[in-house]
């Protein structure tokens, strides 16, 4: 499993959908589907995505285009725990 956080994206797939709640559902729902990764809302009140493999990582990122400049990679779920002092008691997992 793959953790990140990238502002670049959730701004990209923001602009793209727009403010519709519903649109927003339906759109990450194909698009977790099409590229196996769970979007996840969590503490410190950022998202992140979780994908399966590294190869659904890229395959996202290279058909939308997008930037890997600030995209941040948590390895595992530890990595992303311990960056932000997060005990396992208070994540949020879908």
């Amino acid at each position: 499993m793959i953790i990140i956080q990238s502002e670049s994206f959730e701004n990209f797939f923001s602009d793209l959908i727009g403010d519709s709640p519903l649109s927003s559902i339906e759109f990450f729902e194909d698009l977790e589907d099409d590229y196996s990764f769970q979007r996840t809302w969590d503490i410190p009140d950022q998202w992140i995505w979780k994908f399966q493999s590294h190869q659904d990582l890229e395959d996202l990122i290279n058909d939308y285009n997008l930037s890997k400049e600030d995209l941040i990679i948590f390895p595992s779920i530890d990595n992303y725990l311990e960056k932000y002092n997060i005990s396992k008691d208070e994540l949020i997992l879908n």
